[in-house]
């Protein structure tokens, strides 16, 4: 009974583990082995002599074997399932492939039917071979962290310029090495040199023994951590950042040994020696001037605690501790106004204050519940490079010029605007994210007409999802600038409420000014200009895609919709500019092939 209670309750990550729970479950161990050698007829023997338990135990070594490749193939994310369903799922596929190993290779090997193979030549390499299959379906697909050296090596910068990019360096845990692929490739743009020092498996307290991936506390993983941060302030005194950006959690927000003593997370004792740490980091990072950008730990739910049993427990336990964690760092930050910045990603990962499979723009933000997924890692840098932009002017005595960030947002007209945007933006001073939606318009509708001429509520639900996320790409980027530019689809007559409505009529000028008034408000709500650029004049099309009768695009439309940006743009001055680009492209009022 203790050793079921043991095993379906401690953690890895548990100090009562090593205050006697690990050995009284050995001892436990020894005492039901000799209970059940002791003679056939004790109660030990007879229920380990129960059928089901004799061929478990016959499957065993193949059960151990194979156990952990199902666990790494079978994930949620890959199977749809999650809690007892997938645990099911899990065991039932490890004994199947167990069954198959026991008949095909162990049985085989014990009669000696690879007696006359040469087994160094063929089943090592067929071994190798199949771990190998194994390995690569178990982690195809998947963004690692550890695909990130720790050891980059240090951007190139003159130290004694007094313009140049700002100089940021990363210092952080596997959470911190899963944003730095976003920061580097929107580097440029935001006039960023990020120089990635983070490190698998570290935390920046000083701790006697540090855990390891599998729960385990040694000495070896403390000696490995405490060698990467002796290592901190020769990295500031090459690179003299202006930034340093430190995410830790993952590590330091456990109970940590220290002089013989284990701190429990949440404690004033516990509270102190956190303090302290940062205290004793921030004397490192700022010594050549740079303000730390400390960024709160995410709550995280690992996709492998899934089908554990008290998953429900560790989540509670894990967001308690992070939240502890993050407390301390609010508390250092607001004692430290000059030198220290806070940057709340436990808020913007976690908005309703507990883990989501959240979802931006179609991206799952953190497939395995800890880590950012490679389409999420530069989400997060588009949210995080403002902030660290703002805690870089506050280090450095002369302005850091930042770029102007600009969102583009349209149908296909706008998408084909975005390729030149984003090339000739970064020289003019403008960070480039193109929202552009294709064959989607401002408007809402119940139904519209999609590119083959036809009605379509299935069109109108998608274009609307998209518009939906709109506020959230406001609130990731907060732009300077939006340029909103739309035209052919809200020429075309849409059902709204068991109404149609045409272009040009009282009813659509109503109605196409009041959902223009709702989208401004959307873009503009962290302080944006919108820039509304007029619809260009088109070449009327008679045919669909399929080259089936279309409904015949209007010029005349075009000018109805115009007309209505013009109003539109004299109510709202202060939030909206317009821009003439029909005027630019159809300068006889009627579309020609322009040459320019």
């Amino acid at each position: 009974a203790f050793i079921a209670w043991a095993w379906w309750t401690a953690r890895g990550d548990e100090s009562r583990l090593y205050r006697g729970v690990l050995w009284s479950t050995e001892l436990a161990d020894l005492v039901l082995i000799a209970c059940a050698v002791a003679g056939r007829e004790s109660l030990v023997a007879r229920a380990l002599s129960f059928r089901p338990l004799a061929a478990l135990g016959t499957l065993s070594y193949g059960v151990y074997l194979w156990h952990w490749p199902v666990y790494l193939v079978l994930t949620p994310g890959r199977t749809d399932w999650d809690g007892y369903g997938l645990f099911a799922v899990r065991v039932l596929a490890t004994l199947a492939i167990a069954v198959a190993s026991y008949r095909l290779i162990e049985m085989p090997v014990r009669r000696g039917a690879f007696r006359q193979w040469k087994v160094s030549w063929t089943l090592a390499p067929a071994a190798a071979t199949s771990l190998a299959v194994v390995l690569v379906l178990a982690t195809r697909g998947a963004v690692s962290p550890m695909a990130a050296s720790p050891a980059a090596a240090m951007p190139q910068i003159d130290n004694t310029a007094e313009s140049g990019p700002i100089r940021a360096m990363l210092l952080g845990d596997s959470v911190a090495l899963s944003i730095r692929p976003g920061l580097e490739q929107l580097g440029p743009e935001w006039n960023l040199s990020v120089w990635n020092r983070a490190n698998l498996g570290c935390g920046f307290l000083e701790v006697d023994k540090e855990f390891d991936y599998w729960g385990n506390l040694t000495k070896e993983t403390a000696d490995r951590c405490r060698k990467w941060r002796e290592e901190w302030p020769s990295d500031i005194e090459a690179f003299r950042p202006d930034v340093v950006i430190m995410v830790f959690g993952a590590w330091d927000s456990y109970d940590r040994l220290v002089n013989g003593v284990m701190l429990e997370a949440g404690t004033p004792e516990w509270d102190a020696y956190v303090f302290n740490g940062l205290e004793k980091q921030l004397d490192v990072v700022s010594s050549r001037g740079a303000k730390m950008l400390l960024v709160t730990f995410p709550c995280s739910k690992p996709a492998a605690w899934a089908s554990v049993p008290d998953a429900a427990e560790r989540e509670q336990e894990t967001f308690r501790r992070i939240n502890e964690l993050n407390e301390v760092y609010r508390r250092f930050a607001e004692e430290h106004p000059d030198e220290v910045a806070l940057a709340d990603l436990n808020a913007f990962a976690c908005p309703e204050s507990r883990f989501t499979d959240l979802v931006i723009d179609g991206v799952r933000m953190r497939e395995d519940g800890i880590h950012f997924s490679e389409g999420g890692s530069p989400i997060v840098a588009r949210w995080l490079a403002p902030q660290i932009i703002a805690a870089a002017s506050e280090g450095r005595e002369a302005a850091v010029s930042a770029p102007t960030r600009t969102m583009l947002l349209g149908d296909s007209v706008a998408t084909s605007m975005a390729v030149g945007l984003v090339r000739e933006g970064p020289p003019a001073g403008l960070s480039v994210w193109n929202k552009g939606g294709l064959g989607c318009g401002f408007l809402s509708a119940d139904e519209e007409v999609d590119a083959y001429g036809k009605w379509s509520a299935a069109k109108a639900e998608d274009c609307q999802k998209w518009r939906s996320g709109w506020s959230s790409d406001v609130d990731i980027l907060q732009p300077d600038v939006v340029v909103f530019l739309f035209g052919p689809w809200d020429t075309l007559s849409l059902k709204v409420d068991g109404r149609l409505l045409e272009v040009g009529t009282p009813e659509w000028n109503a109605y196409a000014l009041e959902e223009l008034g709702h989208a401004v408000d959307v873009l503009s709500a962290r302080g944006a200009k919108v820039m509304l650029f007029t619809s260009p004049c088109f070449k009327p099309r008679d045919l669909a895609v399929d080259g089936t009768a279309y409904v015949r695009l209007n010029p005349q439309r075009v000018d109805e919709l115009n007309d209505l940006y013009w109003e539109f743009a004299r109510r709202h001055a202060d939030q909206v500019v317009i821009a003439d680009l029909n005027r630019l492209v159809c300068p006889e009022g009627e579309y020609t092939d322009v040459t320019i």
